[in-house]
């Protein structure tokens, strides 16, 4: 019986010491330094908050932030937030994708922009991405990150609505940093992150909080007049009613409801006139007439790059100057005539274009990567005894995130967009909290196992 004692004492001695470690970490833990220099630099990249309270400009913010981000990454000792706690299919890919961009400068048509670009703005956006995936631990930091970026799109819709009006072509003309097009896809693509607050777990002041935020998102679309906006909110509409889980089906019919009443409310005549050329694409710009400024024609000139360019394309941030110095602009040039820079208006082929086929093989095994582990997460989060609805809810929300992302990118030269390298940065911090999470849980199973399997031998003895 002393042995069946001792035996049992030192079993739970086991158990509290296995689990002590995992009771200490800072599960509930407030947003830290580190944190809260993170966010800041989201909110002055993406939500221009230097531009919409200007004295933050003057005060050097977004360096601040990102010294600070900087600065607390290189120093910190968590093993939560080190490099290998990020160690990801979607961290590698954008490490190549990285290289491929550094690759196209000294191979491409024009070293000068692509390394202007690499090193002025692609190298601060791929940082931003490590930084906001290493610095989450916990499922709370990860709620106060996206709480940050509901904020910062409430705070820039209510100010671009109060400072800027729309066209005589019923849309915004001039915008803070963003075009009317670009704006409306980064709005496609934090309105999942509103709904993820509209949940019945949420607390009630972020349910208000994301209400309000769902509703000028919503009216920020429909100001920019952007068709490849009004698809993206469509899109992820369509998949928030049908795949959404973690609202009851009422309440997502209900948001439905309210989405369409806000559009017929806030949408003009010339509004609605933008979206029909949606039901007639022959008779758009875009399509009809072999327009040399129309999508479909720059979209034949841009695979034309590939086919001259194949493998690492005309370089990054060197598509204008391939509109403008390369077959149509150099013929044009030999005239006499000037050349418009143009864009793309397209991811995939601007990506295709700029880094050949190489660099847009990456970039699909980057969304490719995003899409399945966030997948992966959600079907671990919904399932088994680890179940987190919480993780499952903001799963899905990222996955509409993706899908805006991807609708709305179609149309636009967003391949290097700050808002996604975010998104993509919660994907990879999403799956790390969850594999922190399972990784405690398999531990605390541990411990039992043992003092169940030492009570159980004496008891036999004693039989």
């Amino acid at each position: 019986m002393n042995s069946f004692r001792s035996n049992t004492r030192s079993s739970h001695a086991g158990a509290v010491a296995v689990a002590a470690p995992i009771a200490r970490q800072p599960q509930g833990a407030r947003a830290d330094s580190y944190l809260v220099f993170v966010m800041l630099l989201t909110l002055t990249t993406v939500w221009r908050l230097q531009n919409t309270v200007p004295v933050l400009a003057a005060l050097q913010l977004p360096s601040i932030a990102a010294a600070g981000s900087y600065l607390f990454f290189l120093a910190n000792r968590d093993r939560r937030r080190g490099l290998g706690s990020i160690k990801h299919p979607v961290t590698t890919a954008l490490v190549l994708f990285l290289l491929c961009i550094a690759a196209s400068a000294p191979l491409g048509t024009y070293f000068g922009n692509a390394f202007a670009f690499l090193r002025q703005d692609y190298i601060k956006t791929f940082l931003m991405f490590l930084v906001v995936a290493a610095s989450i631990r916990t499922m709370r930091d990860l709620e106060t990150m996206v709480g940050a970026q509901l904020l910062g799109a409430l705070l820039y819709s209510l100010v671009i609505l109060s400072r800027f009006q729309v066209d005589e072509t019923g849309r915004f003309d001039e915008l803070l940093y963003y075009d009317a097009n670009d704006l409306a896809m980064v709005l496609a693509m934090t309105m999942p992150l509103a709904v993820y607050f509209l949940r019945p777990r949420s607390k009630w002041m972020w349910r208000i909080v994301a209400l309000g935020t769902f509703g000028v998102i919503l009216i920020g679309i429909v100001k920019t007049g952007s068709r490849g906006g009004f698809l993206g909110i469509v899109a992820v509409m369509l998949y928030l009613v049908f795949r959404y889980s973690a609202i009851p089906s009422r309440i997502r019919l209900s948001a439905v409801g309210f989405f369409v009443v806000g559009l017929l409310l806030v949408g003009s005549d010339q509004y609605w006139q933008m979206m029909g050329t949606l039901l007639n694409p022959k008779q758009d710009y875009n399509y009809a007439g072999n327009s040399e400024g129309g999508r479909i024609e720059v979209w034949k000139r841009g695979l034309g790059y590939v086919r001259a360019y194949p493998f690492l394309g005309v370089g990054a941030a060197n598509f204008g100057w391939a509109e403008e110095n390369l077959g149509r602009g150099a013929a044009r040039k030999l005239l006499g005539r000037g050349t418009k820079r143009m864009t793309a208006h397209n991811s995939f082929v601007l990506a295709a274009a700029e880094l050949g086929l190489i660099g847009f093989s990456v970039f699909c095994a980057i969304l490719w990567q995003a899409s399945k582990s966030v997948r992966r997460s959600v079907r671990a989060a919904a399932r088994g005894p680890g179940r987190d609805p919480d993780e499952a809810a903001l799963g899905q929300a990222l996955i509409a995130s993706l899908l805006a992302y991807l609708v709305c990118g179609f149309f636009l030269s967003q391949t290097y967009a700050p808002i996604l390298h975010i998104i993509l940065g919660l994907i990879v911090a999403l799956a790390k909290v969850q594999r922190e999470r399972l990784k405690s849980l398999r531990l605390l199973e541990q411990p039992k196992t043992r003092a169940s399997g030492s009570m159980s031998r004496p008891a036999s003895v004693l039989a």
